[in-house]
This record gives C-alpha cells, structure tokens and sequence, in this order.
C-alpha cells in the first residue's frame, strides 16, 4: 500500500482525514468505511480490521460529520466567535436566549483571530458532536468550511463568503450604513467629507460597502477625491488574538493622513469604534476639535462609540436581531434538512446621532474652498 501516491491522505494543520479518505484509499464505498467505524455486523472483520488501520495510523477521530447516519441528536449549537469584536457578546447573547427558548444549549469557543486557532476550536465543536455551527470567521477562505457544508453539517456564517456563496448567512450591509452615515454628514453642509475603510477582499460585502459612499457624495453632487479616501492596512505589531485591521493605532494612523491633507476634510466616514477612537486621538494631537473642526460618524458603532469623550455619532448594528436569527437558521436547518433555507438575511442598521456631529460653519467651508481653489 503506497500512500505516498495518494496525497489526500497527507495530513496538513489545515487538512482533516475524512471517510472519504480511506474508502479511496481502500477502493470501498464510504458507505463502508462509515459501518465498519461503527462496528456494523454487516461488514466483515477482514475489512474492519483494513478500517481501522488506516483510521489509527492517519489519526482518523470518528466524529459527527462523518458518522452523522449513527449520530445522536445532543441539542447543542457550536459558536465560534472572535475575542476582537466586543460586540459579538451582545449577538452571542441574544442566540443563546433563542437557542434556549428552543430547547438548544450553547457552546461557546474564543477564536484568537488566526487561522491555527479557528481551526483547533472548529474541529473541538465537531468533536463534541453539536448538532449545528454558527461561525464568524477570521479566515473565510478556509477551504474546510466548504467541505463542512457540502457535508450536510448544519452551519450559518456571520458574514457571507466569497468561496462558499450557497452557504446561510446573516449579515450586516455595511453599504447601506456608510450610505446614511454619509448622508447625515452632507445634510449637516459638509462637502469634503473622508472615508476610512478596511482593505480586506474576504468578504462579498466588502467591494460594495464603499458604494454606500460614493453614491451618497455622487447624488449630492460632490467630488470624490481618493485622496480622502484612506484604506486601512494590515498592522503587523500586535498583541496575539487582536484584529490587524480594526484597531486604535490603525485609526491613529488614519487620523495622522486625514488631518495633513490641505485642505483637510469636514467630516470623516469611518468603520467601527476602534478606527473612530483613533481617530479621536490623532485629532487631539493635531489640536483639531471635535465636532468644531471636524464631524466624525461611524458606519458600524458599538457600546464604545457612546463612552468616547465626544460621544461618536454612528450606525448601531442590530446585535439582538442578528443573534434569534442566526439561531433560529441553524435551528430550523438542524430540524428540517429538506426543507428550502433562506440562504441570504442582510440586516440594516440605525444611526444614532450624538455628539460628534454638527453643522459645518460657513466661513470654515469658505476657507477650506478658497485653499482648494
């Protein structure tokens, strides 16, 4: 037996040996493999013994997916979150309380925001055979989820995924917050008006999110100058498990662009609270005031927004909504698997204005044009 020949079977960090695996392997059905891991009377010792070689010495676990004609119902959903996004607990909270209300139990994993890590805490909740999997993914390229969905594993995504677009997905449209955030910002008179966005091309969202500004300045009949447009770059110093993108210094760094420009911006359109924080900060070191000198809204605010000092105008996201509905999918899939699944639910969100925003004053958008010209 020459595996060597077989590459499927060549384990890797992000490879898991499946059934699959060793019927090829062994020239079975799958059908097989799964009776004789099961210890069925209807395979013979023969080939359960070939099985069971194979599944030891590649370090085969049976497990849910792939003994799921054997399974046992256990009533609980999986839940893989990332620590960096604080608003997570609030969505985590509302599928629990859903998730109870339905008889379900929860179980909960951290991920570090790194492929290793969303890997391990996966492959744990498979193990633990739930019934289900709700998942925001810090890698969504992985190819394992493609295979976990085409499994038939019952799983719905946070956010939608480029390489798996058949897969349920509750998530958030971010055009239509930079849409209104931008908006809010041109009623207040503001005409050079920033955007700070993350770069990342994961998600199917992500080249549309920026549409909700460009459509906003277009109608209104302002000039787009991509020099205030700021695309927020991977940071590669920072503490394990947080988010290179979304963080205090990116938005620093942002700020330190933003407020060197001449003429500088108005009014900034920024992703989150921790961008917006930065933000906030480089604006102090430049002794530029807020909202006096420049409005700030957040397309996509947490708690955090409204213990700034100001206050940050933005987008509130709706976490609750999100998290009965994330469970009620993956809930309503495990119960009836033949039954048709909306596959796509894109949640709006509300702006909330505080004090971050106000009317830009005339003589300052006089002066800023008069350097512009």
């Amino acid at each position: 037996m020459k595996t060597a020949q077989r590459p499927y079977l060549q384990k890797t960090p992000l490879r898991r040996v499946t059934q699959v695996d060793i019927a090829n392997e062994l020239g079975v059905a799958v059908s097989t493999v799964q009776r004789a891991l099961a210890n069925s009377p209807r395979i013979s010792q023969k080939t359960k013994r070939k099985v069971f070689h194979l599944a030891e010495k590649y370090g085969y676990k049976p497990n849910f997916i792939a003994n799921a004609f054997a399974r046992r119902k256990t009533n609980m959903i999986g839940t893989i979150l990332g620590k960096y996004a604080i608003n997570h607990m609030e969505v985590f909270a509302a599928i629990e309380q859903e998730a109870n209300h339905r008889g379900y139990n929860v179980l909960l994993s951290i991920t570090d925001f790194d492929e290793q890590s969303e890997h391990q805490k996966v492959m744990q909740m498979i193990d633990h055979s739930v019934d289900g999997l709700i998942i925001a993914s810090a890698n969504p390229r992985w190819s394992t989820y493609k295979e976990l969905v085409e499994s038939g594993l019952p799983i719905v995504f946070v956010t939608p995924f480029v390489d798996i677009p058949f897969a349920p997905a509750i998530t958030y449209d971010r055009e239509y917050a930079n849409r209104i955030a931008t908006e809010h910002l041109i009623s207040l008179g503001h005409k050079l008006i920033a955007f700070v966005d993350t770069d990342s091309i994961c998600f199917t969202d992500q080249s549309r999110s920026i549409r909700g500004y460009f459509d906003s300045m277009e109608q209104a009949g302002l000039s787009i100058d991509e020099k205030y447009i700021y695309y927020v770059k991977p940071s590669p110093n920072v503490l394990p498990g947080e988010n290179r993108l979304i963080i205090y210094e990116n938005g620093l760094k942002a700020g330190e662009y933003l407020f060197s420009l001449n003429p500088r911006p108005t009014g900034i359109v920024v992703e989150g609270d921790a961008l917006a924080a930065g933000l906030i900060g480089s604006a102090r070191k430049f002794n530029i005031r807020i909202p006096e000198d420049v409005s700030i809204v957040s397309s996509k605010a947490g708690r955090l927004l409204s213990q700034l000092t100001p206050r940050v105008t933005g987008v509130k996201e709706p976490h609750f909504q999100m998290g009965r509905l994330l469970a009620k999918r993956v809930i309503d899939i495990i119960e009836n698997a033949d039954s048709p699944v909306e596959q796509m639910s894109i949640l709006k969100g509300e702006l909330i204005i505080r004090e971050s925003t106000r009317r830009v004053e005339q003589r300052r958008e006089k002066r800023e044009e008069r350097k512009k010209n």
